[in-house]
């Protein structure tokens, strides 16, 4: 695994896995993440995320009683500047369809690359290799980003 990240444009889009990396604790994938989140701002990308992030994001800690956790992420959205949040409005719905018939996506995946596209995201990070079938955006796996097919 490489600690240089490519360019990765003006602006990308981070999948809701990454998240839970770093908040969560996973630990095979922290050391990437912190790669990866000096290369954003070492680059200067803007960070896009869509408002879906709290549907993957907050469920399993609101259950677990993990009301810290919950703010953490609560918190990470609200107060980050180089983070914009974004609404799923029609034009990201309606890309999302195609997204899905073109490449047989599941919904919530076609969502969040549907919103990469319509925030104008170079690059979609994500560690679900199912996702590099797509061509646009550019999408790195976290494992090995300068080739997301391995």
């Amino acid at each position: 695994m490489s600690a240089d990240w490519p360019t990765l444009g003006h602006r990308t889009y981070l999948d809701a896995n990454l998240y839970i990396y770093v908040f969560e604790g996973i630990e095979t994938h922290r050391a990437r993440m912190v790669e990866l989140l000096a290369a954003i701002d070492r680059q200067g990308v803007g960070v896009i995320a869509s408002e879906l992030l709290f549907t993957e994001l907050l469920p399993r800690p609101m259950k677990e009683g993990r009301q810290d956790l919950v703010e953490r992420y609560l918190e990470l959205f609200g107060r980050t500047p180089r983070i914009h949040l974004v609404p799923v409005d029609r034009r990201v719905i309606l890309r999302s369809v195609h997204l899905r018939a073109d490449f047989g996506l599941r919904s919530m995946d076609a969502l969040h690359l549907a919103t990469a596209l319509v925030h104008d995201c170079e690059t979609f990070v994500t560690n679900d290799r199912g996702l590099a079938r797509v061509d646009r955006p550019r999408v790195l796996v976290l494992h090995d980003p300068e080739d997301p097919a391995r």
